[in-house]
């Protein structure tokens, strides 16, 4: 099965200051915390168009028109080839059973969700994600160093999948890796990466950046644009 055979949904917020990167904030800010969270949604979203023909759908908690988002991802949110779906009611869990859902009753096969945590994730590392779910009965779970997932994709897997699970803990990754295994999913070994949620990892996320300019452009501009003496 083609890439062009996945639906790719990426889970995103409206950047407004408190409701996003609510940890950064307690190191930058809650305005500076928005500020840079808008620059992972558009590196998230230009990784995410970087794979042809893909259907991309966005799961938006807030409003697409909203004035906050930067040129580069309102321009995305207005694009023909995307579409936006509003973020159901309920944890983690739910939103991600709900948007499974839509994407079966849209006709879709396979679906690879990701977030916007991880602006630098290589792109070969998404590829051998979407190249996984070719086989159906298979789930797609990129892992990150603490206990969480880059990546959740799924071929052949019912919306009830994500009910009553840990979400955003260090025990999240097993036992989403767990779930796929009593459901008779295949488990293919993804490549380890790094979110960004604590200022410990925006540091080590500046690190990668400044030895590799040319992943993440828009969080690199702001780095750039927003020097700290231990950034």
């Amino acid at each position: 099965m083609p890439a062009s055979s996945v639906t790719v949904i990426v889970f995103l917020k409206e950047p407004v200051p408190g409701r996003v990167k609510t940890r950064l904030a307690r190191d930058l800010g809650e305005a500076e915390a928005a500020s840079i969270y808008r620059a992972f949604v558009a590196d998230t979203l230009n990784l995410s168009r970087a794979v042809p023909l893909c259907q991309l759908r966005l799961a938006l908690e807030g409003d697409a028109g909203s004035a906050l988002w930067p040129p580069e991802v309102a321009r995305v949110l207005r694009a023909e080839r995307v579409r936006i779906w509003s973020q159901a009611a309920g944890d983690l869990g739910a939103r991600l059973g709900a948007a499974l859902a839509r994407a079966a009753a849209e006709g879709s096969g396979p679906v690879l969700f990701l977030g916007t945590d991880c602006p630098d994730l290589p792109l070969t590392h998404l590829q051998r994600a979407l190249r996984c779910l070719e086989s159906p009965g298979t789930a797609a779970l990129g892992p990150v160093a603490d206990g969480g997932v880059w990546c959740i994709g799924l071929h052949g897997a019912p919306p009830d999948f994500f009910a009553d699970l840990p979400w955003s803990c260090e025990h999240t990754g097993e036992a989403l890796l767990e779930r796929a295994r009593s459901r008779g999913l295949a488990t293919p070994p993804l490549p380890d990466w790094y979110d960004c949620d604590t200022f410990d990892d925006l540091r080590a996320l500046a690190a990668r950046l400044r030895e590799g300019r040319s992943r993440a452009k828009m969080t690199l501009r702001w780095l750039d644009a927003h020097p700290h003496p231990v950034l």
